[in-house]
């Protein structure tokens, strides 16, 4: 399994749009994409404008299908505009612990 982990700071008027959207992002992903497998977004607890996205994928080819496929290509149009900065990556790679998830 793949996964990797994104940092988002998000314009403090958008935060609550911003939650709405990542959510249905999320959930889209998880619908329509059969090598999503786990999508984490956590709201970070000393800067309420920052988010964290962790992201769980069968392998390297299904995290590339993701990020250049239908459900990011019609949300990040909208979401772009919420963002107080580009994401950052902060890391990602092939998972040790747990074992993979069929």
């Amino acid at each position: 399994m793949y996964s990797q982990l994104y940092q988002a700071d998000i314009l403090p008027e958008r935060r609550e749009d911003f939650r709405r959207l990542a959510r249905q992002l999320a959930e889209e992903s998880l619908r329509e994409e059969p090598g999503t497998v786990r999508y984490h977004l956590v709201q970070d607890e000393s800067n309420e404008n920052r988010f964290y996205a962790f992201e769980s994928y069968t392998d390297l080819a299904a995290m590339e299908a993701h990020m250049h496929g239908d459900v990011m290509g019609r949300n990040m149009e909208q979401l772009a505009p919420m963002l107080a900065a580009p994401p950052v990556k902060l890391g990602g790679g092939f998972d040790v612990f747990p074992p993979d998830v069929p």
